[in-house]
This record gives structure tokens, sequence and C-alpha cells, in this order.
């Protein structure tokens, strides 16, 4: 199988504007081609996106050149013109805007993209590319210019808040502190005009989210205003600010379950079999109630004054009784280390099974310290996966129970019918050891 033309006039455009090294773009191209032998529709793109050597926003920015530039040229040949136009575009979160299509040019083998590249390269200087056209895209007109300027800067100034501002309302909350941001949102710490109680305020950062971004959030508010469980963290209120998506919750201080693991290697036994069995415990509730978490990790359980797990971010959670899709075709939703072999690729048919894998996989890496499958790209992962040759529990944790290492190794299986029901099969199990 071979790479689209599409694939190869993206890494040309990689290869001439100096975006990405010659040798990491074709250990990409050879990821793509490896997914396509497995019957997997995979573009460079993605592959480029997902191993971070491309931003999504970057790919967007590289997209609209190449357009500019191909689509309005009397010198591109229709083929080039028409691959051009079926590069899919990309949101901010990284999906693709249609379905990519399994790479099946043969024209456009690996080797003849190499040559491609490499002949490209060798026209580049400083000036910019010898592509054949007049082309002016360097990396600092890609990349936005770093400013010191605070993390929540966009928000203060739709608000028409100062920048030196130490405190300021959102709806009938004060904002006392910045605390983080991810890749949707900020969140505060706060407290209600009638109370100091602290609690954490959530908001969405983009100024202008799409329709698509907005239901996510507001989906995981909702999904987690209706989760009433002690390792769940609580909503307890969410509004509308100036047109500013916002929710709060509870307010807890203290490192996430990887921090603590990177700090201490991994749990002693009793200690990590407690933390699992309340994390199972949470998660068996939530499929009581129809839901999908879809990003079990260790950074997703904030461990309350340093010994209580409480289990947060259904950002990417789903609802199983729900219509509402927000998942397109060859989407990946969830952390490739923590997910089943099934859902790499896929993650539109999370099952209780699925979610029994990445507790299994939780539950290796805190009585371990490690993953039980590492690997620079989705390819080589399943690999792994498929091959099932991670290092026995005992091993790595001596003082583990042989019914506790059967008990791993059935949830890691890559066969989903090997793997034990539920969450509940797992808590019910780990209450016994």
């Amino acid at each position: 199988m071979s790479l689209s033309r599409e694939d190869v006039i993206l890494g040309r455009a990689l290869m001439a504007w100096g975006l990405v090294d010659r040798n990491a773009l074709l250990s990409c191209a050879e990821d793509v081609r490896r997914w396509a032998a497995h019957g997997q529709a995979v573009s460079l793109g993605q592959v480029l996106v997902q191993r971070r050597l491309l931003t999504p926003v970057y790919y967007q920015a590289i997209l609209a050149r190449l357009h500019q530039h191909y689509l309005n040229s009397s010198q591109v040949s229709p083929h080039v013109q028409q691959a051009t136009q079926n590069l899919p575009g990309m949101t901010d979160s990284g999906r693709y805007t249609k379905r990519v299509p399994r790479p099946d040019m043969d024209a456009s083998s690996i080797d003849r993209a190499v040559e491609s590249w490499d002949s490209v390269a060798e026209g580049v200087n400083a000036e910019g590319s010898q592509l054949g056209f007049e082309i002016d895209l360097g990396q600092e007109e890609v990349k936005p210019k770093r400013r010191e300027r605070r993390p929540d800067f966009a928000i203060r100034k739709k608000l028409g808040v100062g920048q030196d501002s130490d405190q300021f309302p959102i709806g009938a909350w004060v904002v006392q502190e910045y605390l983080a941001a991810g890749n949707f949102g900020i969140v505060y710490r706060v407290f209600h005009h009638t109370s100091q109680t602290p609690f954490a305020l959530k908001l969405l950062k983009q100024p202008d989210p799409s329709e698509e971004v907005k239901q996510r959030f507001v989906r995981e508010a909702r999904t987690m205003f209706n989760l009433q469980h002690r390792a769940i963290v609580k909503v307890h209120d969410a509004g509308v600010t100036q047109g500013l998506l916002w929710f709060v919750m509870d307010f807890m201080p203290g490192k996430d379950l990887k921090q603590i693991l990177a700090e201490q290697g991994k749990l002693d036994l009793q200690a990590g079999l407690g933390v699992m069995e309340t994390i199972c415990d949470a998660v068996a509730y939530a499929h009581s109630r129809g839901i999908f978490h879809r990003d079990l990790k260790p950074e997703n359980v904030i461990m309350r004054r340093g010994i209580e797990p409480v289990l947060t971010d259904f950002g990417l959670a789903k609802d199983s009784g729900s219509t509402l899709n927000l998942t397109r075709e060859g989407q990946r939703i969830g952390t490739p280390l923590y997910m089943a072999p099934e859902l790499l690729m896929e993650a539109e048919g999370a099952t209780e099974q699925s979610e029994v894998y990445s507790l299994g996989a939780m539950l290796y890496e805190v009585l371990t310290g490690k993953v039980p499958y590492f690997a620079k790209s989705l390819f080589d992962l399943a690999d792994l996966i498929d091959a099932g040759k991670h290092t026995p529990l005992r091993k790595l944790c001596p003082e583990a129970p042989r019914k506790l290492e059967k008990l791993v190794k059935r949830s890691l299986s890559k066969d989903p019918g090997k793997r034990p029901r539920d969450a509940a099969e797992i808590r019910d199990e780990l209450k016994t050891m």
C-alpha cells in the first residue's frame, strides 16, 4: 500500500518550509503505510498531529497556504490542484472535517515520496523554497509569537477585566486565583458572594468556540452534575457570562495520581489496591447510569488530601442513551497508552470492556510505576498490544498475589471477550486481595 498524492504534497511542503525533520517525516510516512496495510485509513497529517510534530493550528495554516498557492496558480496541474483540494481540514481539537480515504495510489509510493521530498529539500534556501511558485511561509509566520501575558488574557479581555485585577465576578461567583488551563478550559479558584468556601470554576477559554466544542463542554457539566458519587467530582452550578460558558465544581487542592506516581515511583500494594478499588467503584457507578468516561488515566484522578481518589474530567464522556454524536469517523478519543486496542483509531465503540482495559492499565501502573505498553506511535503501540508481551506484574511488584497478576492480565487482554465483564467485577475481585 502506498502514500496518497495528498500526503506527498503535504510532505513536500513540510520539507520545503523546514517544519518537520526528514527522518521524522519518513517515519510518519511508514506509519501511514503500515496502518493502511491493516485496513485503517490514516493520513500523514493525522500521524504528524498524533506524534505532536504539528499542532492542529499549524496544520490549518499550512493547508491554507497550500490552497492559496496551488489552487490559484495556472502553472499547477489539475491533478495536483485536485489533490490539494482533497486535503482534509482539521478542527482545533485535531479532528478531520471529512473522512480520510484509504491511500491506494500506486504512483505515489514511499520511495517516490522520498525522492520528491529530497529534491525539494535541496532547493530550499534562506529565501524560501523552490517549488515552482513564489512562497513565503516560514515558521515565524505559522507559529504564533510567544508573549509574556496572563494565560487567561483573552478571557479577561472578553469580560472587560483588567490584567492586573486580582478578583473579578463571573455570575454569582468571585474569582480568587487562576489555577490551570487545558486544551479547552481554564480553571479558577472561586467563592460564592455569600460565602468564603472555595470552589473551582471551569470556563470554556475559547471566546468564539464551535458548536461542537460548546456541546462537549455542556455535556461535561451535565454529566458530572448527574453523577452523585463520593469519588466523582461534583458540579454545583453552571451558567453563561457574556457568551462564556462555565460551571462550578468541588475545589480539591492536591496532586493528581500521575504526579504522585512520578514522585513515589509506585504505590505500595495495599494503598494501590485501595485507590483502584475506589476508582473502579466510581466507574461502575457511572456505567450504571449509562456514562462511559472514555479517558480513564492517572492524570484524571485527583488525590484529595493525598489519599482519596476522585475521578474528574468528563469532557470526553459519552452517554450511551444519547443520540447526539460528537465523534466523527476516524476520530481517536482518549489517551493511547490507556486505550483498549479496539479503540486506538476508532473510539465510537466505547464499551464497558474497553473501559475495563483502561482500568487494567491504570492498575498495572499504580503497582509497578510503569504503563504496560509504551511506544512512540500508534502503530507500534498496536503491535505491542497485539503481541501481548508486557512485563508480568509480579516481576515488577513481587508482593502482588498471583490472582492479582491474573486479574491484570485478563483486563489487558486484546480480546474484549476475555476481559472481566465490567468495572464492578474488577472492584469485587480487588476487595478479596
